[in-house]
């Protein structure tokens, strides 16, 4: 726009601030930073000096200081509408709204604000687009997207925001929009619906009063983020620690009023009480899909027993005709039945002097798995507990009252041994025959340092569990977990690269076609023509300066991740640089599979056998150049490589 000197040098015109040439503006509205351009849209009335209908005024600016005024970008011209109230603005730049036509080079500007009619006086939510960064505007079909609601006088002026892509953010996994989180709790999935209850603290960024989270899904992958489901408001508790949920779809606890068609949603969880520390197991109910809980009367349902310090994270499950409970006790746990889920009897204590107890005995779990064996298909248990910063698992069979292990007692087993996999528990899936495993990936050693900025916690992709054949000598079975297969809804591009022999000492690149932060990298090596106890093989992430590797060496037979150069590391002494984890299986064949996210990578080698989890925290675009690399002290040394699958995947959060 041409502008004549004199107009910018009236009396009075700022000659450091922005004002428009003539009329009336206000409140300064979908301020947005978009491609090196700053936009400034504001309360405008271009007639008069005085107040009138309000319009969406327009500038730009390179620097924040040198701006251009643009034409008028919103009208008060839709039916209903006196005024054009003030908003926000935002770059779609997933084009999420779907407005940008199909191979449109431009990201859609999206503006919300407030439309005001007269004489009602109605303020309601609108939204506009721009398909060229601003110049001109649609208007939403179907406004307004979030109506007044009645009797509210003052519903205005919002403020849009991409909350799901600060530094480090995951966008393959979940953690809340802020806050502290730990244990995933109360894993459900009913009627179409995952439910993700887990350990939350809503008010900092360190652990405090422990609510429950409440997180939904429909497929594992996207999750909607809930209001919070329980509070610790009971007299004598300071906390709502752990616990599970179930469907009670014969409302043996009574809680459904008769011709009700809600199934009972129950909760059971650890009420905590300070000072004296007793822990006790509570139970709560809902009859609206888990969205509003109340609390059973005549909580707790099993009392904190005498000298007893650790009694907690109490796992519910329905079994023929009755229900079993597992609690964790300290250095064992007890199982319970029940035919109300109200009054429990003891019926086992497990677990003493058995498998690892380098840390207390928590977050709980058991489960039926089916597996093969000699042909025949087998039911076997699952019994599960969390020490140590990791998930420990035992093998064998439940009567309903009583677990036997199959192997010996001192035989130590770990469902993923990296250094953020913990508090892992299973989900109820109402006799799917499915099981599906979640923990919470992080670490207790360090995870208040961690440099997340308003939220620290978060979980583990979703795993699908099963038990499969070591191969080894002794033929044991051994509990696998690979991702869950719905991460497949998340592909946008696939890429295949045909294998070969690779030589000692060199590398082979394996970018995907489509560029994203986000793969999954599946490839199977064998290692026939290496030195199969010193050679190393793997995949190498880099960006301009950060590197993460993740490979295989035949020096102690394990699997590495070596996150020493991936970013930051200094905020604790604690924090893994190589954590590693063995080989479980025999021969030459080494299969892996690698699902990077932004700030975590998870290894799940030769079948899921052995799995691991670990953070980084880089900042850098670690997906710029992948490759495949061996190496060797005898050049004469080959690696032989099947095809290798690359997926680039898509956020969780468009």
């Amino acid at each position: 726009m041409s502008l004549s000197y004199s107009q910018y040098h009236e009396d009075y015109r700022p000659q450091l601030h922005y004002t428009p040439p003539k009329g009336w503006n206000n409140d300064p509205n979908g301020l947005l930073y978009h491609k090196g351009t700053y936009h400034l849209f504001y309360q405008f009335y271009p007639n008069d000096t005085k107040w009138g209908p309000m319009h969406w005024g327009h500038a730009t600016s390179p620097d924040l200081f040198h701006w251009q005024t643009l034409p008028i970008a919103l009208y008060p011209q839709l039916k209903g509408q006196e005024d054009i109230w003030s908003g926000s603005a935002i770059a779609d730049t997933h084009n999420v709204t779907g407005f940008a036509p199909g191979g449109s080079p431009n990201t859609t500007l999206i503006a919300i604000f407030t439309g005001h009619s007269a004489p009602d006086g109605v303020q309601s939510q609108w939204m506009a687009y721009s398909l060229d960064n601003g110049l001109n505007w649609g208007y939403y079909a179907k406004n307004p997207i979030i109506p007044d609601p009645p009797k509210v006088r003052d519903f205005r002026d919002p403020k849009i925001f991409n909350q799901y892509h600060e530094d480090y953010r995951p966008q393959l996994h979940y953690p809340p929009p802020k806050g502290w989180n730990n244990d995933p709790n109360g894993l459900l999935y009913h009627k179409g619906t995952y439910h993700l209850f887990y350990q939350f603290y809503p008010n900092d960024t360190k652990p405090g009063p422990m609510h429950w989270g409440h997180a939904t899904s429909p497929d594992l992958f996207h999750w909607q983020t809930l209001p919070i489901a329980l509070y610790p408001q009971l007299k004598g508790q300071e906390d709502i620690w752990s616990g599970s949920a179930i469907a009670d779809t014969h409302n043996v606890t009574g809680f459904a009023p008769g011709g009700s068609p809600n199934t009972t949603l129950i909760a059971i969880f650890t009420g905590h009480s300070a000072p004296d520390g007793v822990q006790s197991q509570w139970m709560a109910y809902s009859l609206d899909n888990g969205l509003n809980w109340g609390y059973y009367a005549k909580n707790p349902i099993i009392p904190d027993p005498p000298k007893v310090r650790d009694f907690r994270d109490p796992k519910i499950f329905k079994y023929g005709d009755y229900y079993a409970l597992v609690l964790a006790v300290g250095d064992h746990v007890n199982i319970y039945n029940s035919l109300n889920m109200k009054e429990w009897q003891l019926k086992q204590e497990y677990g003493f002097k058995v498998g690892s107890h380098e840390g207390v005995w928590e977050c709980v779990d058991l489960f039926p798995i089916n597996a093969t064996i000699d042909g025949k298909t087998v039911e076997k248990w699952v019994l599960t507990v969390n020490t140590a910063g990791r998930t420990q698992y035992f093998i064998g069979t439940f009567d309903g009252q009583k677990f036997t292990n199959d192997n010996p007692d001192n035989l130590i087993l770990w469902v993923d041994y990296g250094p953020e996999s913990y508090a892992g528990v299973t989900y109820n899936m109402e006799d799917s025959g499915r099981r599906v495993f979640i923990a919470w990936m992080c670490n207790f050693g360090y995870i208040n340092e961690v440099p997340t900025s308003v939220w620290r916690g978060g979980m583990t992709l979703p795993r699908d569990l099963s038990l499969i054949n070591t191969a080894a000598p002794d033929s044991k079975l051994r509990l696998a977990s690979i991702p869950a297969p719905e991460i497949l809804k998340l592909n946008q591009n696939s890429t295949k690269i045909s294998g070969g022999v690779l030589k000692a000492n060199t590398s082979l690149s394996i970018v995907p076609k489509v560029a994203s932060k986000l793969v999954d990298i599946e490839l199977e090596l064998d290692m026939s023509g290496a030195n199969q106890s010193a050679d190393r093989f793997g995949v190498e992430f880099k960006g301009a300066k950060d590197w993460l590797r993740v490979y295989y060496t035949g020096a102690g037979n394990k699997f590495v991740i070596d996150r020493s150069g991936a970013g930051r590391h200094e905020f604790s002494k604690n924090f893994m640089l190589t954590p590693d984890a063995p080989r479980l299986t025999t021969g030459p064949v080494v299969s892996m599979r690698l699902v990077l996210d932004v700030s975590s990578v998870e290894l799940y080698a030769d079948s899921g056998l052995t799995v691991m989890t670990g953070s980084f925290y880089s900042t850098d675009n670690l997906t710029a150049n992948i490759s495949l690399f061996y190496e060797s002290t005898d050049n004469t040394k080959q690696l032989k490589c099947n095809d290798i699958n690359i997926n680039s995947l898509k956020s969780i959060w468009n």
